[in-house]
């Protein structure tokens, strides 16, 4: 049960409530005294563990753009009011000065990493978007990872990532073709 508080006997009333107490993995309990019973209620707590990252392309080439995406979304039953994204730029990149985005919150970019701000209420997710442009040199077949940490600041902070593979090698398989005879 994850909503609460009104009067009567049924689950999530109470009667007289006199006590309340969370327990070390965010349970509530309430003592309903004139119901003689104790209610046990969710854990209230922000989730952003089905945040996403996303990039916009899976193989590029040296000066090509990457645009990325991150999408915090919050499916626990509590807004994460003091959010917080740090996004380091990938290596072998260069950031695209003003192409950095947010859909709320506040958001910049400072010695080569993304901060983000703010807060994300359940059911409305926030977008962070930026770009950067892959260096000329890359060596042929490098990967680049993008990995952003993601901090509700009530739960441990995770990370989420996307990869690309930049001036592919090229494989080309011969064609065979077959006649057959009857």
């Amino acid at each position: 049960m994850t909503k609460w508080g009104s009067y009567g006997q049924g689950n999530g009333q109470f009667d007289t409530p006199l006590g309340i107490a969370v327990d070390s993995s965010g349970y509530v309990y309430v003592a309903d005294t004139d119901n003689n019973r104790i209610q046990k209620f969710e854990r209230v707590s922000p989730n952003l563990s089905s945040s996403v990252k996303l990039v916009d392309k899976s193989v590029a080439q040296p000066g090509d753009i990457l645009s990325y995406t991150i999408i915090l979304s919050n499916n626990g039953n509590l807004d994460a009011p003091v959010a917080l994204v740090t996004d380091p730029i990938p290596t072998s990149t260069s950031f695209n000065s003003g192409s950095l985005w947010t859909s709320s919150g506040n958001c910049n970019e400072s010695g080569g990493v993304i901060t983000w701000t703010g807060m994300v209420n359940v059911g409305a997710p926030v977008r962070i978007t930026f770009a950067v442009t892959i260096d000329t040199g890359v060596p042929k077949g490098t990967l680049i990872t993008n990995t952003a940490t993601i901090n509700d600041n009530t739960t441990p902070a995770f990370s989420r990532a996307a990869v690309i593979i930049a001036d592919p090698y090229q494989v080309y398989l011969p064609v065979i073709i077959r006649s057959w005879s009857s």
